[in-house]
């Protein structure tokens, strides 16, 4: 009973209020979310989780070609498992992706943190599995649906650069079809940046790193301007 009363206080508060059509997916959410508050999750985790993202931050803010930092996935729900990975989303400049994923990485494990390689999952660890630049700001179609949209209404943005996460919902209107939401129109970054040495270094790193995933790719999207780690298409009820 103690699951299904929070199951249902979720669907109450996170998400029947942004829902278009709540009723056409009230039972199977809420069905998905007793399954899910039967495995010892704790809002103690989510600030657990939330200070090291914030640390995480503070390591890598000074980059100075990433706009903005997110936080998705069960984390973002304010509910996850004791060993659920932090799941990050970082948008970058254009033309800086790749540079700025090497940077990340090889910082953040210089420091100790406990950083997600390409499908070698470590408990409770940082998994950056959404990186986009300005001009790509806008979600593959093979990723969009009902829970895509809910994962970018829940998402926590913790480090932003003027007005980027504004920037990310306009580029993003197609979740108003399943969110009760009204996205202002905005510029969206499509200027790419100069054809300058870092942009050669960026387009020479995505090369290096591409050679080096291309054999475990599966269901992933890479490409120079994008990378989206997570295999799965669409977000499915159990990324809630």
């Amino acid at each position: 009973m103690k699951q299904k009363r929070k199951a249902i206080n979720f669907w109450t508060v996170r998400v029947e209020p942004y829902l278009k059509n709540s009723n056409k997916y009230r039972n199977k959410i809420i069905k998905k979310e007793i399954e899910m508050f039967g495995d010892d999750r704790n809002k103690k985790y989510y600030r657990q989780k939330m200070k090291i993202a914030r640390r995480v931050v503070e390591k890598i803010r000074a980059i100075p070609w990433i706009v903005m930092i997110g936080i998705t996935g069960s984390v973002a729900t304010e509910w996850p498992k004791r060993d659920d990975d932090i799941d990050f989303v970082v948008i970058c400049q254009d033309n800086r992706l790749w540079l700025c994923r090497l940077i990340v990485l090889v910082e953040l494990k210089f420091f100790g943190f406990k950083v997600r390689s390409f499908f070698r999952n470590k408990k409770n660890g940082l998994c950056f599995n959404l990186w986009l630049e300005e001009k790509s700001m806008e979600i593959e179609k093979s990723r969009r649906g009902m829970l895509t949209a809910l994962e970018i209404l829940w998402m926590k943005p913790i480090f932003l650069r003027k007005n980027f996460y504004n920037k990310f919902l306009a580029a993003n209107k197609w979740i108003e079809k399943y969110i009760k939401l009204n996205i202002e129109d905005g510029l969206t970054g499509k200027k790419g940046r100069k054809n300058n040495l870092l942009s050669w270094l960026n387009k020479f790193l995505y090369r290096l790193q591409f050679i080096y995933m291309k054999n475990k790719i599966t269901g992933e999207i890479v490409a120079e301007d994008k990378a989206y780690f997570h295999p799965r298409g669409r977000i499915r009820f159990d990324r809630i």
